[in-house]
């Protein structure tokens, strides 16, 4: 699979790259709002994203639901994981969130389980 993360925390950033990579997955890493999106566009297609709500931000791609809401505007159907440890968050329909910390295997269950969006699904941000 491939997969463009964007995670700031350096100990976060080595536990999803060394799990990911010994899965045999191809990824990708950035740790800025507008970059990560910039990445998304010349990187596409993406299996997945998967992004954590808080990282460093950009101009435009503040946080990782502002992630989420430029790249759904492209394309609606691109599946991405929020990860969190902020428990009042609340993502849009169709993205799937991970509250911090969570064990790899609850990554990859949830990553299966995700079925593709359906084009012309909406979304309210």
């Amino acid at each position: 699979m491939r997969i463009l993360i964007c995670e700031d925390d350096p100990l976060q950033q080595g536990w999803l790259a060394c799990r990911l990579n010994h899965e045999g997955n191809s990824f990708q890493m950035t740790e800025q709002g507008d970059q990560a999106f910039a990445d998304w566009q010349s990187g596409r297609p993406w299996d997945f994203v998967i992004t954590d709500y808080s990282f460093i931000p950009g101009a435009k791609v503040k946080n990782g639901l502002d992630l989420v809401r430029e790249i759904h505007l492209v394309d609606p159907s691109q599946r991405i994981i929020v990860q969190s440890g902020e428990w009042n968050l609340v993502v849009p329909p169709g993205v799937k969130l991970l509250r911090k910390p969570y064990r790899f295997d609850k990554l990859i269950r949830t990553m299966k389980g995700m079925k593709p969006i359906k084009p012309g699904q909406s979304f309210r941000y």
